[in-house]
C-alpha cells in the first residue's frame, strides 16, 4: 500500500495560477461557486488551528462539496495544530492528528508548537495514521480469512486456493474506508501466512500421519508384490525341478535299457566284451602325443602281438 501522491510541488505551483481562492471559516460548508469545477485544482488551507478541532467538520464538508462539483481538492495545513485547546493538549496533540486524518488532510507541515511535547511524541503522533491503517488492515484481514477454510489458504493445488479473492476483499474494504484520509490503496498482497503454534503443530502432526499412512500403504503394496514374486518363483522352481526329475528318470530309463542290451550282448559274447574293454584302455592311454614302451604280453597291448587271438562271430 502507498499513500496517494498528488505531486504536491507541481500541484501547489499550478494551484497558484489555476485554483480558486477559497476562504475557509467555520460558517462556510459549501463552495462559493455553483459552476462545474471539473479540471480545476482547489486548495483548502488552514494554519495555526491550535487545537480548535471543532472547525474540522466545516472543513470536511467544504472539501466534499468542492469534490462533488468535480474539483481536485488539496487540503493543506501549515502547522501549529497540536497545541492550544485543553482537549488537544491533554493528549499531546494526538487527538488533533486523528481529527485531521478523519477530515481528509492531504499535506501537513510542522510548526514550532508541534515540538512542544518532544520529538518522541511528535514521531508517535506522525505514525498514528499508519497505525490506524494497519489496524484496519488487521481487522479486514481477519474477517476475510475467517470466511475461508484452511485448505483454501494453504494447499498444494493452486485451483483450490482463494488468496486472490481474499486480497481483493481486503483491498475493497480498505479503499472505501481510507478514501476520506487522502489515501489511495493500489494493491494488497499477502507475503506470509502465520498460524498459531497449536494449529501449526496439529497441521504438522496431520501431515506426518498422512505420510506415515502413505508409507505404510506403499510398504504393504511392496510386501504383497514381493510375496507374489516369491510364490511365482517357488512355483516355477517346483515346475522346473519336476520337469528335470522327469527328464532325468527318462534318461536313466533309456540308459538302463541301452545298458541292458549291451549286457545281453556281452553275456553271449564275452570275447567281444574283453576286446572292447582293451580298445577303450588303449584309447585312454594313447591320448595326445605319447611314446610308449609296450609289453605285448600285458593287456591290452597283447592285441599288437603277432597272432593275437581273433574274436569269434558276434551274436545278433
Amino acid at each position: 500500500m502507498r499513500s496517494r501522491h498528488k505531486l504536491l510541488a507541481l500541484a501547489l505551483s499550478l494551484a497558484l495560477l489555476l485554483s480558486l481562492a477559497v476562504p475557509v471559516c467555520a460558517a462556510e460548508t459549501t463552495a462559493s461557486t455553483t459552476k462545474d469545477l471539473t479540471g480545476h485544482i482547489v486548495i483548502l488551507h488552514t494554519n495555526d488551528v491550535h487545537g480548535a478541532v471543532n472547525g474540522y467538520a466545516c472543513i470536511a464538508a467544504l472539501k466534499a462539496d468542492y469534490e462533488a462539483k468535480g474539483a481536485e481538492v488539496i487540503l493543506v495545513d501549515a502547522g501549529d495544530y497540536s497545541q492550544g485547546e485543553v482537549y488537544v493538549s491533554d493528549t499531546k496533540g494526538l487527538d488533533a492528528v486523528e481529527m485531521m486524518n478523519v477530515t481528509g488532510y492531504d499535506v501537513v507541515t510542522l510548526g514550532n508548537h508541534e515540538f512542544d511535547y518532544g520529538y518522541a511524541q511528535l514521531k508517535e503522533n506522525m505514525t498514528k495514521a499508519e497505525d490506524q491503517l494497519n489496524s484496519w488492515m488487521r481487522g479486514y484481514k481477519n474477517a476475510a480469512f475467517g470466511r475461508y477454510k484452511f485448505s483454501q489458504v494453504v494447499n498444494t493445488d493452486p485451483k483450490l486456493m482463494k488468496l486472490n479473492e481474499i486480497q481483493e476483499e481486503i483491498k475493497k474494504n480498505l479503499v472505501q474506508i481510507s478514501k476520506p484520509y487522502g489515501l489511495e490503496i493500489v494493491s494488497v498482497g499477502i507475503n506470509t501466512i502465520n498460524v498459531p503454534k497449536a494449529i501449526s503443530e496439529k497441521v504438522f502432526d496431520r501431515m506426518i500421519q498422512e505420510r506415515q499412512r502413505a508409507a505404510a500403504q506403499f510398504l504393504a503394496q511392496g510386501n504383497s508384490r514381493a510375496e507374489k514374486i516369491r510364490i511365482d518363483a517357488d512355483r516355477e522352481k517346483a515346475i522346473t525341478l519336476a520337469n528335470a526329475e522327469a527328464q532325468a528318470k527318462e534318461i536313466r530309463a533309456q540308459g538302463d535299457a541301452e545298458a541292458a542290451k549291451y549286457y545281453a550282448v556281452f553275456k553271449e559274447n564275452p570275447e567281444l566284451a574283453e576286446f572292447l574293454r582293451k580298445l577303450d584302455s588303449l584309447r585312454q592311454i594313447m591320448k595326445g602325443r605319447t611314446t610308449l614302451v609296450l609289453d605285448t604280453n600285458v593287456a591290452p597291448f597283447d592285441l599288437f602281438k603277432p597272432g593275437a587271438e581273433v574274436l569269434g562271430p558276434v551274436a545278433k
